[in-house]
């Protein structure tokens, strides 16, 4: 599928062989919290104006720490939704994935299966890629079919640009349906469960390794952020011998990208799931370079 011809062109530097994996620090609530937390704005595209809005910290009912945060209103992705929905990611919730850069991951941890093969997420799965100049990527896509069906491996999604500061170009609200851009992963955090435990992220071995020594350092000096992160929403089935199953596991794989078209930076958040049992195996949080300029 598109996805794993999509990390063909770095195959030797992907090979199992390549990879050192090393143990990595599970991710800090705080940091991501700090991260994430507050005021976010971004360009309406029927207003023209900025419109901003609070991701807000929610405490244990007994006081004391952070137990996790409430998102933006959904409404800013799907406007049909209601006008106070917001989701509520808590940092107790299994299938709820964060990172210190403020970069998350939040879906169910075991997917639906129908009689007919079908393997689906139950709700929305949403991601938050961030990236230099106090800014994010928000994606959301609802309940969107892993397998089963054949479906394009671009899965319907709503994205939307935020930022720290006053936004200066409108953000796209569809993810791409385009041919997604050879990246050049420079390192990788992952967290998966031993088989064949059920996921439980607080038990979850986390590891992390550089895929290449000699990449190309991140660059965003000069940059003028004028130009809107691009987003893409795929789903592919990773099978022994893809230089991607020693990344996550084998199984179906959901994969939420960003890149800056402007720096090239990418960012990407791979949730895999088991191809029999639909119950999650893996999370990676990959970082990299696109390999040529884009269009955007």
């Amino acid at each position: 599928m598109a996805f794993t011809k999509y990390f063909a062109a770095f195959a030797p530097a992907m090979g199992a062989a390549a990879f050192n994996w090393k143990p990595g620090l599970s991710p800090s609530f705080s940091e991501f919290a700090n991260s994430s937390v507050g005021p976010w704005s971004f360009v309406d595209e029927k207003l023209e104006n900025p419109v901003s809005c609070e991701v807000e910290e929610v405490m244990r009912s007994c006081g004391g720490a952070v137990q996790g945060i409430r998102e933006l209103p959904i409404k800013f992705l799907f406007e049909s939704e209601d006008e106070g929905e917001r989701s509520y990611h808590n940092r107790a919730d299994g299938g709820f994935v964060y990172f210190d850069d403020g970069s998350y991951s939040a879906a169910g941890t075991k997917c639906s299966s129908s009689s007919a093969g079908v393997l689906s997420n139950s709700g929305p799965v949403m991601a938050s890629l961030s990236f230099p100049g106090n800014r994010r990527l928000w994606l959301n896509a609802k309940e969107p079919v892993l397998a089963g069906n054949p479906t394009n491996d671009h899965i319907p999604a709503k994205m939307l640009e935020l930022s720290r500061i006053k936004p200066l170009v409108k953000s796209n609200r569809e993810c791409n349906t385009k041919t997604m851009p050879l990246i050049q992963w420079s390192s990788i955090l992952r967290a998966r469960m031993p088989s064949p435990q059920p996921w439980s992220l607080p038990r979850s071995k986390w590891e992390k390794t550089a895929v290449s020594d000699d990449a190309e350092p991140f660059r965003d000096d000069g940059c003028t952020f004028d130009r809107p992160l691009l987003g893409w929403t795929c789903v592919d089935s990773v099978e022994s011998g893809d230089p991607f199953s020693d990344i996550v596991h084998q199984g179906i794989v959901l994969h939420m990208l960003g890149v800056c078209p402007e720096s090239r930076i990418a960012r990407s958040i791979a949730r895999c799931y088991g191809s029999n049992d639909g119950e999650l195996k893996s999370v990676a949080y990959l970082q990299g370079l696109a390999a040529d300029e884009l269009a955007g």
